[in-house]
């Protein structure tokens, strides 16, 4: 698995065929803002549909309204002088929020996909594993297909989070069992 970039401590390798894991691509959209009035940004509620619409800019101002996406997968469609629409090249998507200043309006988008070989899985405290799709795993002794393989050595990593995590429940048990009440 090292031609991912990946070494085999981190390896994850699982059965073609077993849908396991539904993965979460994040994408953050910066646009540069050339207005000199009030701007809103309308953006799409659920799922976007195959018209790949993430929102619409309106300008309240004299000036013509202008944008710059930074990114390559968005375009803008003039639907007036000051009103702009966005469209971002990779439905289905889900706006989740955005932000807009004077300058600048940032969209983060949210896209489910299946598993693929190359994603990487991670904990809330940072494990990382990358994920390998093989067709066929190797026979257990029993004939037995398995349809996970994980490295022990990646699962028993502590990083200061579990630690902590831990020692926390611990603490809490405690609490709950010997502690008694508090009065003023």
């Amino acid at each position: 698995m090292s031609f991912l970039g990946c070494t085999q401590e981190d390896g994850i390798v699982c059965r073609q065929d077993v849908n396991a894991f539904d993965c979460c691509r994040f994408y953050t959209i910066r646009i540069k803002i050339k207005a000199d009035g009030l701007v809103m940004f309308h953006p799409v509620q659920g799922d976007a549909d195959e018209t790949s619409l993430v929102g619409t800019v309106v300008h309240f101002g004299e000036t013509l309204l202008q944008l710059e996406p930074f990114s390559i997968h968005v375009r803008t469609v003039p639907i007036k002088d000051q009103v702009i629409q966005l469209h971002f090249n990779k439905p289905p998507f889900r706006v989740i929020q955005h932000y807009l200043s004077a300058h600048t309006l940032s969209i983060c988008l949210e896209q489910d996909h299946w598993a693929s070989t190359g994603d990487k899985l991670c904990s809330f405290h940072g494990q990382k594993g990358v994920l390998r799709l093989m067709k066929t795993l190797p026979l257990l002794d029993e004939r037995i297909q398995p349809d996970l393989l994980v490295n022990p050595y990646s699962l028993f990593r502590m990083t200061p989070g579990q630690i902590l995590e831990g020692s926390h429940g611990e603490r809490e048990e405690m609490l709950k069992r010997y502690a008694t009440r508090m009065v003023k």
